[in-house]
């Protein structure tokens, strides 16, 4: 009985000595591969741990052995699959296996696995091996390319424009995946091939005529292309008067205005005193003509036109109702006319009241002015009148052409100027206008001015939301490769000029006095520096090397809860610094898309609990996540100077912050954390936009 024991336990370790895996024999390049980091339990996790070192080390069917094991016991992908106690492992035996399918040759099995696991984890390995596989499917005949890609874009405003910074909206589809989308001959960062891409873009463009390009390939290799032109149009229409071209003193109950306005890309409608004097249906040269009654003593008439694009021109009709030879209406005009003269007159300098003068040949320049600084951050609006008894022949606005003119005595203009400085853009200067008109005669006219740009822009710094990019962890990668990643990804950021960044001195500022040395290397103690820095949230990474490529995984925390709020994962198929680039690239893309900026409007503020409540028209499909901060801004309403006939504003304050709580389909709940003026209070109706 003995003998029989011993014989079947050499038996057992016999055969358990073949099952086991001989180490001499997984040996490339020097390198040992099916291993693990600690001793082989036998657990799924050894088991998937093992399969992804065979899968490295390129012996295939060893990979696939562990990976099938491991899924018996565990059979779902996951970022953070719970091992034991409170340890946690990335866990992706689905994903592995249809990479080593895709190895072997097996590619049917491979696309089939590579799908599942999709459905349970989006990741961009995932994607990447699945359009891979796809590829080579489609060129072996076992898959059909039914369909060529499509593309849709939407500039927003349609095909002609206000603004000089254009949004486009671009939308592509394939019914097997989209491979790239090229704007502009520019490659936009996606997260491998999918059927349906989105991007959200912004042209930034001189006011002309553009036209834009959007080239879409597919895994087949078919390709789409489509154009849209359209136009930059920052110039109102011009409006010229023929009666009155000045300040007038009438004794008639009725004054007759009339002129005519000119746009080039179409006028919509010109108003006289809210009533619409002539409508324009786009046509680019429209006369008008209105009676208006007149009231005693002084009238203000505000003209407007508006263009097809709503650029938007004013003017001012100063009319005096009364007897022309009465004093009264003689001071007035002479104030009109002079207004040094009649101070002169006033102060007992002349005996007489000297005679109204004739009007002067001149540029008046209504903005910018020399005595109010211009608050908006991206555009100058330069808006005047041109007065020239024989006509204008000639007008140019910084050297630049304005050939939009009527031919009559009185030219109103309007134009915005981009601000094309970086510096300005952002904190403001000084910046020279200056207004040239020659008339008909040949004679020269002249404005310049000297303006402060102080913008108070919702896009300023401060309004940008703060982030910490802080550890990654390198999970056996080259030294230096985990730091490098943490830098691409902050350098996207930065470019985006949509987030602000906590630079490393900060952060070493902040580590000195916490006593967290070691925490912009250790994601663990991170956390904890997360905690004690001004960021809205911080980044965390870990970086997987796979044979040739990487797959970086980051972690968007809250730096209020420590919650994580979301993983998003991107991979470089090699390890090159293009590749690198490309994956940092498609994870901040990611990231921008988790945190729109979105302008709205604060519809309630409660009391509860004598704590605020404050509630936002965003809903659950604009994409906002809780935990966003919203900047409450008080818009100063634009005021209308009657004296030069044009408006101002209008002028923002940045009144408070708040952090989002809760998000439903009709709305947005928030509570305060900080107030940046106590001279306003929050209230309805205010202007919002997330941080």
């Amino acid at each position: 009985m003995m003998k029989w024991v011993t014989s079947c336990a050499l038996v057992v370790a016999v055969m358990s000595g073949c099952t086991a895996p001989d180490k001499s024999m997984y040996v490339r390049d020097g390198e040992q591969y099916g291993v693990t980091a600690g001793v082989f339990r036998g657990r799924w996790w050894s088991y998937y741990e093992r399969g992804a070192s065979f899968l490295s080390g390129k012996f295939y069917d060893e990979a696939v052995e562990d990976f099938e094991t491991a899924l018996i016991n565990r059979s779902r992908d996951s970022w953070r699959a719970r091992t034991y106690g409170l340890h946690f492992t990335h866990y992706f035996p689905n994903r592995e296996l249809g990479v080593a399918y895709y190895y072997m040759e097996r590619y049917e099995e491979a696309a089939d696995q590579l799908e599942k696991a999709l459905e349970m984890v989006d990741t961009a390995r995932g994607h990447h091996y699945l359009g891979k596989t796809r590829r080579v499917l489609i060129a072996q005949g076992l898959l059909e390319d039914r369909e060529a890609p499509t593309v849709a874009a939407d500039l927003g405003g349609g095909t002609l424009v206000r603004d000089h910074i254009v949004p486009v909206e671009i939308v592509a589809s394939d019914d097997l995946g989209v491979a790239e989308v090229r704007l502009n001959n520019r490659v936009l960062p996606q997260r491998a091939a999918r059927t349906s891409v989105q991007f959200r873009e912004r042209l930034q463009l001189r006011e002309g005529a553009h036209e834009f390009e959007i080239a879409v390939t597919d895994l087949a290799d078919k390709a789409h292309v489509e154009k849209q032109s359209f136009i930059v149009d920052m110039t109102g229409p011009t409006i010229g008067f023929h009666t009155p071209t000045d300040a007038v003193v009438s004794g008639a109950p009725i004054v007759a205005i009339e002129g005519v306005t000119v746009d080039d890309h179409g006028v919509a409608d010109v108003v006289i005193n809210d009533r619409v004097a002539a409508t324009g249906n786009g046509e680019k040269r429209v006369p008008f003509r209105a009676d208006v009654a007149l009231e005693p003593g002084e009238n203000r008439i505000l003209v407007t036109a508006r263009d097809l694009a709503g650029n938007e021109t004013h003017s001012l009709v100063v009319v005096y109702h009364g007897d022309p030879g009465d004093v009264t209406a003689h001071l007035w005009l002479l104030q009109q006319r002079d207004p040094a003269l009649l101070m002169l007159a006033q102060e007992g300098d002349m005996a007489a009241l000297p005679d109204v003068p004739e009007p002067e040949d001149n540029i008046v320049l209504r903005s910018p002015r020399p005595d109010r600084p211009n608050r908006h951050n991206r555009a100058v609006r330069v808006a005047g009148e041109v007065n020239a008894a024989s006509g204008v022949d000639a007008l140019t606005i910084n050297d630049e052409p304005f050939d939009q003119l009527t031919g009559a005595p009185r030219e109103v203009f309007s134009r915005r100027i981009p601000i094309e400085d970086a510096t300005l853009l952002e904190e403001g200067g000084r910046m020279t206008v200056a207004v040239m008109a020659r008339d008909k005669d040949g004679q020269a006219i002249e404005e310049v001015v000297d303006v402060e740009l102080r913008p108070i822009s919702i896009n300023t710094r401060e309004s940008r939301m703060p982030v910490a990019v802080l550890a990654f962890e390198g999970h056996d990668a080259a030294a230096g490769l985990a730091e490098q990643m943490r830098l691409n990804l902050e350098s996207q950021l930065i470019d985006r000029e949509r987030f602000r960044t906590l630079d490393r001195t900060q952060l070493q500022a902040v580590l000195t006095e916490q006593e967290l040395a070691s925490a912009l290397g250790n994601p663990a103690e991170a956390i904890q520096l997360g905690r004690v820095t001004p960021a809205h949230v911080f980044l965390v990474g870990d970086v997987f090397p796979h044979g040739d490529g990487v797959e970086v995984k980051v972690r968007i925390i809250s730096s209020e809860t420590t919650d994580i709020i979301a993983i998003i994962d991107g991979y470089a198929e090699r390890r090159e610094a293009e590749n690198y680039k490309a994956a940092s690239e498609a994870i901040a893309t990611e990231f921008e898309r988790l945190y729109p900026r979105l302008s709205g409007e604060l519809l309630a503020v409660r009391e509860r609990g004598g704590a605020q409540e404050l509630y936002f028209d965003w809903t659950s499909a604009d994409g906002l996540q809780p935990g966003a901060y919203a900047l409450i801004v008080y818009e100063e309403p634009a005021e209308y100077d009657e004296v030069l006939g044009e408006y101002f504003g209008p002028f923002i304050t940045e009144v408070g912050r708040a952090r989002i709580e809760d998000i439903s389909d009709n709305m947005s709940r928030a509570r305060p954390t900080d107030i940046l003026t106590e001279e306003i209070t929050l209230e309805q109706g205010m202007a919002a936009i997330t941080m």
